[in-house]
């Protein structure tokens, strides 16, 4: 799939996802540095740090939900009308 097919769906339902994604992130982020910081628990830190440094990877999977949340309304559409 090409960078054009992905943009072509930043809309509001991946603007939702985007804000949804970015928000679970950054709570995830903060405690995991809390856990770091008082117990030495570093996983969820690391495995967080990617996308609080880099939060346009998280649109690009926003824009990949959002791809998939059409194509299952575009199926269940069909599936419904089927006669």
């Amino acid at each position: 799939m090409s960078d054009d097919a992905i943009e072509s769906f930043e809309g509001p339902r991946t603007l939702r996802y985007f804000a949804f994604l970015l928000t679970i992130v950054v709570m995830l982020y903060v405690l995991g540095v809390v856990l770091a910081d008082l117990h030495g628990i570093t996983f969820l830190e690391t495995a967080t740090e990617r996308f609080v440094e880099n939060p346009m990877a998280l649109l690009d999977i926003a824009g990949l939900l959002a791809f998939f949340a059409i194509l299952f309304l575009i199926g269940r559409f069909v599936l419904k009308n089927v006669d």
